[in-house]
């Protein structure tokens, strides 16, 4: 549309979508920061994603860190701060780590713990959402899990978005203790533990080798 102002946009399959009044264009020549040049970045060009229309939705962009790499690579924390800080300033509205405790065996993908990246990326940022794409929740003990997700919550001054997921690499699996074909019900059940966790004043009840008796668990998320 004339007028409008290139966007520098890396496209993820699971990012909220809020509007189709947009148009892409396949671009490898912008002035994008060296740890976004990837064939994968490209441009979109809108009037305005803050606009609102009757019948159409804005849409919102966000980029994945790199907290994993190929097997030649290292990640690397002040890269991924830089990324961060460039990304924000940039208007994206989202950053999103992956999440695995290791991936591959011959040439294997160095991974840093998903959580952990969140937290210091809420410390060096103030506006962008946090994201996982998207957590293991099986993998993880429940109860720990909502301590932790909860003090990046609070870090980040709310702007977690905790996305979770069952799982798909059995490996994983096996080297935690976790069965692997039991996923889909410990993923509901992972997930009802950490709402009742942060919902309720206190929690009691037992599930599988969970025993929780009068918990509570304070502070809770600030979202």
């Amino acid at each position: 549309p004339a007028g409008a102002q290139p966007i520098r946009h890396h496209y993820m399959p699971f990012a909220r979508q809020e509007s189709t009044s947009i148009t892409g264009e396949l671009r490898r020549d912008l002035p994008v920061p060296s740890l976004a040049r990837r064939p994968y970045h490209f441009a979109c060009r809108a009037n305005s994603l803050r606009e609102k229309e009757p019948g159409k939705l804005p849409v919102e962009f966000g980029l994945a860190v790199e907290n994993f790499t190929p097997a030649s690579k290292r990640p690397s924390v002040e890269r991924i701060l830089a990324y961060a800080d460039a990304a924000e300033s940039l208007g994206y509205r989202s950053l999103w780590v992956w999440d695995h405790l290791f991936l591959g065996n011959r040439r294997p993908f160095p991974f840093l713990e998903s959580m952990s990246t969140l937290a210091a990326l809420a410390t060096r940022t103030s506006t962008v959402t946090l994201g996982t794409g998207v957590l293991v929740l099986p993998l993880r003990n429940p109860v720990v899990l909502a301590k932790v997700a909860a003090t990046v919550d609070l870090l980040s001054g709310g702007r977690l978005a905790l996305g979770v997921a069952a799982g798909w690499y059995e490996r994983e699996f096996q080297a935690c203790g976790v069965p692997f074909t039991a996923r889909g019900r410990l993923f509901e059940r992972n997930l009802e533990v950490l709402d009742r966790l942060w919902r309720e004043p206190e929690v009691s009840g037992a599930w599988d080798e969970l025993d929780l008796r009068g918990v509570v668990m304070l502070p809770p998320p600030a979202s």
